[in-house]
């Protein structure tokens, strides 16, 4: 959002190869053997639900204070007989 000179509260970390989910996971594994689980808090996932054009899972966290939200990069793909487009993860020039 910043970039983009857009206000915003939160920090945007798009993910290529893991999803929001797992990558959390491993922020949290990481700050708990390194004794820092305190630094962070509210994890949660907005699972994936087609009928509301959520069709990739986002997670959500307070890492040191900051709402972090991590997002996989997605690609649409189109069928000839469709326009509704079949998401998945995709690459950063697939998303762009």
């Amino acid at each position: 959002d910043k970039v983009l000179g857009r206000e915003s509260d939160d920090i945007d970390l798009a993910l290529d190869d893991t999803t929001g989910e797992e990558f959390a996971g491993k922020i949290v594994e990481y700050l708990s053997l390194s004794g820092q689980s305190g630094k962070v808090s509210g994890v949660g996932v907005v699972q994936t639900n087609p009928d509301q054009s959520k069709h990739l899972a986002t997670a959500c966290m307070k890492l040191c204070g900051c709402d972090i939200d991590l997002v996989n990069l997605r690609a649409e793909d189109y069928a000839e007989t469709s326009r509704i487009p079949t998401v998945r993860v995709g690459t950063p020039l697939e998303d762009a």
